[in-house]
């Protein structure tokens, strides 16, 4: 199965494992913030983007330098819905995350050589994308954050001849020219809950026991009168030894109105990590009637670990 559902998501389904089966995807949006470390692209230095010839300099080295926030995201959703032909070459995905998408998108202007921001519009990010996501029109859940974009955009600013960091990780915080809060309410909240979660785990871990063990009783009969009129109960117990290293049990019963181990006080070996099936049964006198609580007590030999298991004893209706 396991081997079937890796090729079946690995060849076929792909990026709509990380778009629509992973859980990251749908809970991140809850859990982020505008000081959330992300995968973020620099609109402000980025934008307008578009081809250019091979010399200019970066925005950092011009004196346009960086343009105004508003006028920058106003860029990025008017690309995000009118693409260029590079876009149509990748089929670059239309939407963006930081706009109404219904807010109406008019062209963007041919623009002048050195009013262009950094983005030289390859699209390089876009091919790069496990999700086939353009991470210039800003954060969206199909992102895995793996960087692969950042990378891309990297060599192409060092071919450039600018400054990396035009897709970087970053906050949005400090995209936008504010300062970012690493200490905030949501940090003590989650990790609150990440060492409450340690600690359960941990507790399992040394609070576990060291034995498992389980009756079942027979679904064939509830009971069998035996040739001397006695009545017989049979069971199935069930002990998992969960230590690495073997074991010896006692196996014994807690009863009253004469209900006894048909075989005696028991003693069985159990090698590390082995599972028995025990088959067991109980005998009462031939006077008993009705249901009748009893008590499989299970103990390793040296007395360190004890475990009781309830069950129930059937006699003929009274």
């Amino acid at each position: 199965f396991y081997a079937l559902a890796t090729w079946g998501n690995a060849g076929f389904l792909r990026e709509q494992v990380c778009k629509y089966m992973c859980p990251y995807a749908r809970f991140q949006s809850a859990m982020f913030d505008r000081n959330t470390l992300i995968i973020a692209y620099d609109p402000m230095r980025g934008e307008p983007r578009g081809a250019r010839k091979k010399g200019l300099s970066s925005v950092l080295e011009r004196a346009r330098g960086l343009i105004d926030q508003t006028v920058a995201y106003d860029y990025v959703f008017r690309a995000a819905h009118h693409h260029t032909a590079a876009d149509n070459l990748v089929s670059a995905r239309g939407n963006t995350a930081i706009a109404d998408p219904g807010l109406k998108a008019e062209p963007l202007p041919k623009f002048a050589p050195d009013e262009l921001g950094d983005c030289i519009d390859c699209t390089i990010c876009v091919q790069v994308c496990p999700t086939g996501i353009d991470i210039r029109n800003g954060l969206q859940y199909e992102c895995i954050a793996c960087g692969a974009c950042i990378d891309a955009c990297d060599q192409v600013m060092d071919k450039m001849g600018y400054p990396k960091g035009l897709i970087r990780y970053s906050t949005q915080n400090a995209i936008d020219g504010k300062p970012s809060k690493v200490l905030r309410p949501r940090i003590f909240v989650y990790g609150t809950l990440l060492l409450a979660l340690l600690v359960g785990w941990a507790w399992g871990v040394t609070h576990r026991s060291p034995l498992i063990a389980e009756a079942l009783r027979d679904r064939n009969a509830l009971y069998h009168t035996e040739a001397d009129g006695s009545v017989r109960n049979s069971y199935a117990l069930k002990l998992v030894n969960k230590t690495q290293q073997a074991q010896t049990y006692k196996i014994a019963i807690k009863a009253d109105n004469g209900i006894t181990l048909q075989q005696g006080t028991q003693t069985v070996n159990a090698d590390a990590e082995q599972v028995l099936d025990l088959p067991l049964s109980l005998v009462a006198p031939a006077d008993i009637h009705g249901k009748h609580p009893v008590m499989f007590v299970v103990e390793t030999a040296d007395g360190s670990v004890r475990k009781e298991v309830p069950s129930s004893f059937f006699g003929p209706a009274p």
